[in-house]
């Protein structure tokens, strides 16, 4: 008997059928889909990797923070600081955008992926001027520590 059938049967037995819902709404949306949520990759540390980008490789570098699935990254696109936005982690799922200036043009690359042990690796949307999608893969260079909640 999986979680989310052991959880009916003691609600029904407790409080009758028309308190499952309410305690399958209050179990979180691991049980609703009806699979435990997959525990989060070990992302945090210095990742690094080059994109061509504008006809030039562009080394790139990104420090993450990790608590639990929450992650914070500061991010350099060629040695100068670049914005970070809309992050996620999903188990090994990691979604992150970075935006920084080159050549006076902003330039946007919308990274989705999967990590996998001291790697990083997917495909990343690419927008200055034109957009285009590029495979990108990054390696961990130093190890950090997951922090406690």
């Amino acid at each position: 008997m999986n979680v989310k059938s052991a959880l009916v049967v003691l609600v029904l037995a407790l409080c009758g059928p028309s308190a499952v819902a309410l305690a399958q709404s209050a179990a979180g949306s691991a049980l609703q889909a009806g699979a435990p949520a997959a525990a989060p990759a070990h992302v945090a540390g210095v990742w690094q990797w080059r994109l061509p980008v504008n006809n030039s490789p562009l080394a790139l570098e990104a420090v993450v923070v990790q608590t639990l699935q929450k992650i914070e990254i500061t991010a350099k696109a060629g040695g100068n600081a670049a914005a970070v936005s809309a992050v996620s982690l999903r188990g090994d799922a990691i979604r992150f955008t970075l935006t920084y200036e080159q050549f006076g043009q902003p330039v946007t690359l919308g990274f989705s992926g999967r990590v996998n042990g001291e790697e990083m690796s997917g495909m990343v949307q690419v927008s200055v001027g034109e957009e285009g999608t590029l495979d990108w893969t990054a390696a961990r260079t130093e190890r950090g520590t997951i922090r406690p909640e």
